[in-house]
């Protein structure tokens, strides 16, 4: 019986790889609660991120002109829908637009809002002969010189940027106080403030250059948030019972920060809650460190 040969030709499979589901188109828009603050009040912004036939997750980022403001998490609102709020203090006088990032993720596209401009108003002054009483909120223009001491309290908050001030600085309560590039040719005691307290704040999305303070400073029992960075000291400064209990981001949202400062004094720390970071920028102390700030 004759053999029989079976002959397989040659053979070639080609596989043809599936396309990458495409993620879906966003949409993100954003909202300012209020749109015209006053100096020292909050403004809650809120991202609202749609996406065709998906529910977005991630994160959306909030800008302004100087830079972030910070992030914050995407919550479920409907099935192709959420958003991220995000509260924001210590915004300076002026008007500033914000606009919020959607990063996207796996299933939705990312995305920008059309910007929504702030608005924040404070009663303006210029150069001032003799002391200052401020109840209100109210900035000191660059360049204004007051030829005596700047007193807050009640529902005051200052904002001072390039000003100087030939005396002391004392707030025994208000609503907050920023100051940038500014001097004061006095003592800067803070107390009983709630608010936010930002003496200096290079890492700010609106960056607060450090001041010059030749008197000292205390801050005692202030409620909200406490920053001070890149200043110069002349005098010892003191931070004692202050507690944290509103988010500052980007930079340092949890504790009091006392950040790469110049002190030609001692720097004491006592019964803050929590206690004081440097943020990995230390602060340089012609004298002793003591208590909470022992290692800042």
């Amino acid at each position: 019986m004759a053999g029989v040969a079976v002959l397989f030709g040659a053979f070639s499979a080609v596989l043809v790889p599936q396309a990458a589901a495409q993620p879906a188109t966003s949409t993100t828009t954003l909202t300012a609660e209020p749109p015209s603050p006053t100096f020292g009040d909050p403004v809650t912004l809120t991202a609202t991120v749609t996406c065709a036939g998906a529910q977005p997750g991630g994160t959306a980022g909030f800008t302004t002109e100087g830079g972030s403001l910070g992030d914050a998490m995407l919550q479920p609102a409907d099935p192709d829908t959420a958003t991220a709020v995000l509260t924001v203090y210590g915004l300076a006088p002026g008007a500033h637009s914000i606009t919020a990032d959607y990063g996207g993720d796996a299933s939705c596209a990312a995305s920008t809002s059309d910007p929504v401009v702030v608005t924040v108003a404070a009663e303006e002054s210029g150069p001032v002969t003799g002391s200052v009483d401020i109840t209100e909120p109210t900035t000191l223009l660059p360049g204004t010189i007051v030829l005596g001491s700047v007193n807050i309290s009640g529902a005051g908050a200052l904002n001072a940027e390039g000003a100087r001030i030939i005396g002391a600085v004392t707030a025994t309560g208000g609503t907050g106080l920023r100051m940038c590039e500014s001097t004061v040719l006095g003592r800067l005691s803070v107390s009983g403030m709630d608010g936010v307290v930002q003496i200096g704040d290079t890492d700010a999305g609106i960056p607060c250059e450090g001041n010059n303070i030749f008197g000292g400073a205390g801050f005692t029992n202030n409620t909200g948030y406490l920053e001070l960075d890149d200043n110069r000291v002349l005098g010892s400064v003191t931070l004692t019972d202050n507690t944290t209990t509103i988010s500052v981001p980007p930079d340092n949202p949890d504790a009091t920060e006392v950040t790469a400062n110049t002190i030609f004094g001692s720097l004491a720390c006592t019964g803050n809650t929590p206690p004081p970071t440097n943020s990995g920028e230390p602060n340089t102390v012609y004298g002793s460190s003591t208590g909470q700030c022992a290692e800042l």
